[in-house]
């Protein structure tokens, strides 16, 4: 290689054909080989990899052929050998992703002591095990008295935007039923800081949930020699459920109309409700 005032000369390392190179250039060589195209870098590349270099591998012992330009940091013959080799020679300080410290920490649940596997986790990790975890969040989390708040305004609020697009027929329906006759009611009335009821009357104690066909799994048409439930069915059920045993331990007089009754049928089943009432106001 020959320098001029603005070039670097050098000569292919395939053909031999005299090239120029700027600064730039000059430095993004870095086997100190320069080439005038890339055909010439193709075949010098493939008589590196024809002429390959023997090595012993460090961890097995076996030997393997690498290509000149790595046969001065190759160390392992395969990727199973690598980890092999990175689990002997890249521990504690040496380690690639090494925090430092100690890695013992004590369970916030259990207060027993127990390792990170994973020195990222050091600063983060409180439980030993996910069962802890999931105590400790069932404990002082699920039904501490602020988190029950917290979650029952951000519901709330989760409920109103949808309430804004409009609520369903089979709802639409109801209401209409108990404004004709000129029943109170309050829609979408929160209780308990963990349930809302579609409709509640306050002068009766009542509780009216509108329950839709195939989310709430109507047992007319959904279960054993009928149609499939799903996961998210029987999920919903099982909620359902519970929110009714809490609704009449509390003294709720508490109601379940479905879908398909409601529009065969509406006054009927409103009327077992309200057996005093079946008559429409008049304008």
């Amino acid at each position: 290689m020959t320098r001029s005032k603005y070039k670097c000369i050098f000569n292919c390392g395939t053909c031999n054909k005299q090239i120029l190179k700027n600064k730039s250039q000059t430095q993004k060589i870095t086997r100190g080989i320069a080439f005038c195209s890339l055909t010439c870098l193709g075949k010098y590349n493939g008589k590196e990899r024809v002429n390959k270099v023997k090595k012993n591998c460090q961890v097995c012992d076996k030997v393997y052929e690498v290509i000149p330009a790595r046969a001065e940091t190759s160390v392992v013959c395969s990727k199973s050998c690598h980890d092999k080799w990175q689990s002997i020679n890249l521990v504690g300080e040496k380690a690639n992703r090494y925090t430092g410290g100690n890695r013992v920490k004590l369970c916030l649940y259990c207060q027993q002591d127990f390792r990170c596997e994973k020195p990222s986790t050091v600063r983060t990790r409180k439980f030993c095990t996910k069962e802890c975890k999931n105590k400790y969040w069932i404990e002082h989390t699920l039904h501490n008295p602020e988190f029950s708040k917290a979650w029952f305004i951000g519901n709330t609020k989760s409920r109103n935007r949808q309430r804004e697009g409009g609520e369903t027929l089979p709802e639409k329906l109801v209401r209409n039923w108990l404004e004709d006759r000129n029943i109170e009611f309050i829609q979408e009335q929160g209780f308990f800081q963990k349930y809302f009821a579609d409709f509640f009357i306050p002068t009766n104690n009542i509780i009216i949930e509108v329950m839709g066909d195939y989310w709430h799994g109507n047992p007319e048409i959904y279960g054993d020699g009928k149609k499939l439930l799903n996961e998210e069915q029987i999920s919903r059920i099982k909620k359902d459920k519970m929110k009714k045993k809490d609704f009449i331990k509390y003294g709720y007089k508490y109601y379940e109309i479905w879908e398909t009754d409601i529009y065969n049928d509406i006054d009927s089943m409103m009327n077992e409700i309200f057996p005093a009432t079946t008559t429409r106001k008049t304008s």
